[in-house]
């Protein structure tokens, strides 16, 4: 075996970038500080390990997950849900092809997240 896949290098896969907004990293921080007030620790640990997963999971392969939207300029809004976690990275890719999540709904609170996107509808 080369190492090779379509031409490439498996070495040569550029990876993207992904950036949390401020409003999701808050959040996050709401979401795993919830879990440590209702005494498991332990969830809230899993739940960044899950975060981590799912960020890995964004910059390689961004496209691939549902398109639940799009902005007021026609680009696509995208979710990743969280395993085992009743939450959703919901994010676009920039034109600079850097992932922007900007937010962390849970799963019954759904679409409140539009009246972040410029223009954003469904």
């Amino acid at each position: 075996m080369t190492g090779r896949a379509f031409g490439k290098s498996c070495f040569e896969i550029a990876l993207r970038r992904v950036n949390l907004q401020p409003t999701a990293r808050r959040e996050i921080k709401l979401v795993r500080a919830w879990y440590l007030t209702q005494g498991a620790p332990e969830a809230a640990e899993h739940l960044v390990f899950e975060l981590d997963r799912a960020i890995r999971l964004l910059e390689h392969s961004a496209h691939r997950y549902s398109m639940v939207g799009t902005t007021g300029s026609g680009e696509p809004i995208r979710r990743l849900r969280l395993r085992r976690f009743p939450y959703t990275l919901v994010y676009v890719i920039d034109p600079l092809d850097v992932v922007q999540v900007f937010a962390f709904p849970h799963w019954r609170r759904d679409r409140y997240w539009l009246t972040r996107t410029p223009g954003g509808r469904t």
